[in-house]
């Protein structure tokens, strides 16, 4: 802002910029958490893997990775309705952290499958806790309704250790899902370290088991390249770059950006017809800085212009700046809705 300002809307912009700051960071926890269970999901689980993979390399400390898929998961929707299952892979990620330690990082990686990295830590450990959660996971009863029901599931667990030459998250994951489809395979409910599988099975190509873990950001760019070709009235690099390169966290700010705005034309359009102009104000001068932070230039600009036409209560031009900020407003949540397909958000 520039001198001379007035209060109100030195405070409104301070307002603003909080609940930017609040919804920024809660954000961030969306984006790096499983909305289920509130522990890592799949992306973040990756990041903190490699970073930990990288640091033992260096140190030449022992890491290990171990993969949980819960048995008959399928069957436990099919009889007792998805309510249930959520409840049951609820209980089963608060058992992972109860299990291991604070360091270890745990995450969903879809589904019912869960991964647990354990840095400085050697096969033979690692092979006692998981053992511990096995056992936990097949002695508890796991409540699904009000009635205090519970069911029993087991739990099969492969285990892969990074060996002193340099290997990617990638890779040490795939071995340790191949431990787990050979627990599967052969009785489930126990713990299987992908050295003690038969070299025949190691080394033949598994077909059944998807292997997209490689393709992951390659994925990721993909995307981000095409919804920054494809958005219309939004500048994308400068919207990412207000949120530090971070493009997950950019395209799940467009999205609340449309939740929170996308009815502000009909709203102002109302508002102004009834003379509300505390609404107006508001409404003009909340849009104008979060369409300036999300790259919307075009619309910061004509939202703009109107804001400072009704701060100078200049009544004459109110509906010929109106109309030109509608269509521009219309333009950007238009593009935002079907690239980002928010209403399956």
């Amino acid at each position: 802002m520039v001198k001379p300002y007035t209060a109100k809307i030195l405070l409104a912009r301070i307002r603003t910029a909080i609940r930017l700051k609040e919804k920024t960071q809660q954000l961030e926890y969306l984006a790096k958490t499983d909305f289920l269970t509130n522990i890592n999901n799949r992306g973040n689980f990756f990041e903190l893997s490699s970073n930990a993979l990288n640091l033992a390399h260096r140190s030449t400390q022992p890491i290990v990775v171990a993969m949980f898929d819960i048995d008959f998961f399928k069957q436990v929707n099919d009889d007792y309705g998805h309510d249930a299952g959520d409840k049951i892979l609820i209980t089963f990620s608060q058992q992972l952290t109860s299990v291991f330690r604070d360091y270890d990082i745990i995450g969903r990686i879809g589904g019912e499958e869960f991964a647990v990295c354990l840095p400085n830590t050697c096969l033979d450990n690692a092979q006692i806790a998981c053992e511990r959660l096995r056992q936990q996971v097949e002695q508890t009863d796991f409540i699904i309704d009000n009635s205090e029901q519970g069911i029993k599931i087991t739990v099969s667990i492969g285990l892969s250790l990074a060996k002193e030459e340099l290997i990617s998250i990638d890779d040490l994951l795939k071995q340790a899902d191949l431990a787990l489809y050979y627990a599967k395979d052969h009785g489930r409910n126990q713990v299987v370290n992908v050295q003690d599988i038969p070299e025949e099975v190691v080394v033949a190509p598994n077909n059944d088991i998807e292997d997209d873990l490689s393709q992951i950001n390659q994925q990721q760019v993909s995307e981000t390249i095409s919804l920054e070709d494809s958005l219309i009235g939004v500048d994308y690099q400068v919207g990412v770059n207000n949120v530090l390169g971070d493009d997950a966290l950019f395209s799940e700010i467009l999205i609340m950006f449309y939740q929170d705005h996308h009815l502000d034309g009909e709203n102002l359009e109302t508002a102004l017809q009834s003379q509300d102009m505390a609404s107006v104000k508001h409404l003009a001068h909340t849009l104008k800085g979060v369409a300036c932070s999300v790259g919307a230039m075009m619309l910061f600009e004509k939202t703009k212009a109107f804001d400072i036409a009704i701060n100078e209560d200049r009544a004459s031009e109110y509906n010929q700046l109106l109309s030109a900020l509608l269509p521009e407003l219309s333009k950007v949540m238009e593009s935002i809705s079907v690239n980002l397909d928010v209403h399956n958000s």
